[in-house]
């Protein structure tokens, strides 16, 4: 007992006042921290609407650990990781 299923913070961030200002404006420039990033982009995800997102980010690594923790969020089949090069 006691716990939080993540899925349902990201439909809640996006339905507040001002991320719905935030995610009206998009793209706009934000300053995210990397913990905070995968909540985030699911809740831009869920205030945008069906479409889908794009997010690129500087290095495969960080890339493949925001897919990771963005199927925290949303139905992991929906996230794809698309590297730059082959990762090892």
């Amino acid at each position: 007992g006691g716990e939080v299923e993540l899925a349902v913070t990201a439909p809640v961030l996006a339905e507040s006042e001002e991320f719905r200002a935030f995610a009206d404006a998009f793209p706009a420039p934000a300053r995210v921290s990397d913990s905070a990033l995968p909540l985030v982009l699911a809740a831009l995800h869920e205030a945008r609407g069906d479409g889908g997102l794009l997010a690129v980010l500087p290095e495969d690594e960080h890339a493949r650990d925001a897919a990771e923790a963005l199927g925290w969020y949303l139905d992991p089949a929906r996230v794809a990781l698309l590297p730059s090069r082959c990762l090892a």
